[in-house]
């Protein structure tokens, strides 16, 4: 694949998992509106069934989400499912330790059993090479960086990076830190479009407060992308 295609695709799945994010949002509102009632009922069956559930259901959802992660399924809907369920802090908690399993899970299975598979995927893919040699360069920056930019496919740079030469501590902890903005975020998306759907209103707060955190995601992002694209074309090849 010639290297327009291939940014193409890569940022045609970036803003296909951000447009679908939205849409579920979109969608949430679209039910508290129009049908307000059956939604109310609808969510405050699933808050009681996620009560009775307790630590049985908080571990069945990061399990079933870590999973999904391992077979190649984006994650956003159950981040923003974690919003609705949990709330921001808990569901920010529990997002993010199942997305940073599962990331790790599919890093040590390429590292591992489907090693000979991921290194013919990779094979002649002169971002992949870039990367690789970005990352021996500056470490767990450049893990940290690629997770905060959508220069790659989030479930493709998990079974990549586990033919790099990072440790598997160094790429868990710099990937935990590199999704939480965006985790964050998707979850904060969930509770406040569960928060609209029951009381029909947001505060000036809760809109600035989304607001402040979608422009800092975004420049976070930009920036991010920035480095690591100069990061890569010193290395040869530009991202």
């Amino acid at each position: 694949m010639n290297r327009p295609a291939e940014d193409h695709v890569h940022h045609s799945i970036w803003n296909a998992q951000l447009v679908l994010g939205v849409l579920v949002f979109v969608v949430i509102l679209g039910l508290g509106i129009y049908h307000r009632q059956q939604f109310e009922e609808i969510l405050e069956t699933f808050q009681e069934w996620v009560e009775r559930a307790g630590a049985i259901g908080v571990i069945a959802f990061i399990l079933v989400y870590a999973l999904m992660t391992v077979l190649f399924v984006p994650g956003w809907f159950f981040t923003v499912v974690a919003g609705v369920a949990y709330g921001v802090v808990a569901g920010s908690l529990f997002a993010s330790l199942a997305s940073t399993l599962g990331a790790t899970a599919a890093f040590l299975m390429a590292r591992t059993f489907f090693r000979n598979s991921v290194e013919k995927w990779v094979e002649g893919n002169p971002t992949f090479h870039s990367i690789d040699r970005a990352i021996g360069k500056s470490g767990w920056r450049m893990v940290l960086l690629l997770r905060l930019s959508p220069i790659f496919p989030f479930n493709v740079l998990n079974y990549a990076l586990g033919l790099t030469s990072i440790t598997p501590f160094q790429y868990a902890l710099a990937s935990w830190v590199g999704m939480l903005p965006g985790t964050i975020l998707y979850v904060y998306l969930g509770s406040i479009g569960e928060s609209f759907a029951l009381e029909g209103e947001w505060n000036k707060g809760q809109l600035a407060l989304f607001g402040a955190g979608l422009v800092a995601t975004i420049l976070i992002t930009v920036k991010a992308t920035q480095i690591v694209r100069g990061s890569m074309k010193e290395t040869g090849q530009k991202a």
